[in-house]
């Protein structure tokens, strides 16, 4: 007997409720047992998820299996970069970076600049998320801070900026530049991914006439000459002040020295984080 009209509604209105509940498809392989202190309830988004959770999202939008934040264990403890055969443009993103950052902090931990964080990335990615924000969570507006300049997560500029405007796999980001506030003023940043083994030189200032060329040449000419003469007189004055030394024999005996003490190349100045760090 088939299904009366009530029966069916009833059990499109329970599986509706269900897909609800468990939330859209390739958005469970991500968790935290990561908790923050109750004074940075500032940095959760408009979904009340913890800094921690946004970036076990942001994490998993690049691998298949379970991507997890664990919870640091001692206060100062901190979060590593990704390895050299674990990066990728998840990881190596600084809206990463910013929110692991940030889930450090808010567990009494302590952060690491963004070039450490990055080491291991061929390619950085400042103020860019590639692979799309993932459904099922939403990047806070102080998560796209520029840390290219500074080089470290500012998380006082970070409560400053406040949630704001949020990215979400619905509300795409810009293809343009994005602009984020400092105290300094305002902060523009590309969202093109950089080259972590490259770097470009500023030119430096040109000329803006053949005035300050030819002033330049006539300058050269006359040091030149002064030079010359100053060096012609240095040398005669030294042939006039000579004295005839007295002639040493051919094989002089040297005194012994003692043998000089190796020089070390360099230093080792390893960079280890305390003990017991959490990776991800």
């Amino acid at each position: 007997m088939p299904p009366s009209g009530n029966t069916l509604s009833s059990l499109l209105t329970i599986l509706a409720v269900r897909l609800l509940f468990v939330g859209p498809l390739g958005v469970l392989g991500q968790s935290t047992d990561a908790v923050c202190e109750p004074s940075f309830s500032w940095m959760e988004n408009s979904m009340n998820q913890n800094p921690c959770s946004v970036a076990a999202y942001l994490g998993g939008a690049c691998v298949a299996g379970t991507w997890t934040v664990y919870r640091l264990t001692q206060p100062g403890n901190y979060y590593y970069g990704p390895s050299a055969s674990g990066q990728n443009a998840c990881e190596c993103s600084s809206i990463t970076y910013n929110t692991l950052s940030a889930c450090s902090l808010c567990q009494n931990g302590t952060i690491i600049n963004w070039s450490k964080w990055n080491f291991n990335c061929s390619t950085v990615y400042p103020g860019v998320f590639t692979p799309g924000i993932p459904s099922g969570t939403a990047v806070p507006q102080w998560a796209l801070q520029d840390v290219t300049k500074s080089d470290l997560f500012d998380v006082t500029l970070a409560q400053s900026t406040g949630d704001g405007t949020e990215l979400t796999a619905t509300r795409a980001q810009s293809t343009g530049s994005l602009t984020g506030t400092s105290t300094a003023g305002s902060v523009l940043f590309t969202t093109q991914p950089q080259s972590a083994a490259t770097s470009t030189l500023a030119p430096g200032p040109s000329s803006s006439g053949s005035g300050s060329g030819t002033s330049a040449i006539i300058g050269g000419v006359v040091g030149g000459v002064v030079g010359f003469f100053l060096i012609l007189g240095a040398i005669a004055l030294y042939v006039m002040k000579r004295k005839p030394t007295e002639t040493l024999p051919k094989y002089q005996p040297t005194s012994p020295t003692s043998p000089t003490s190796p020089i070390a190349v360099y230093t080792d100045d390893p960079t280890a984080g305390p003990p017991n760090v959490k990776t991800f």
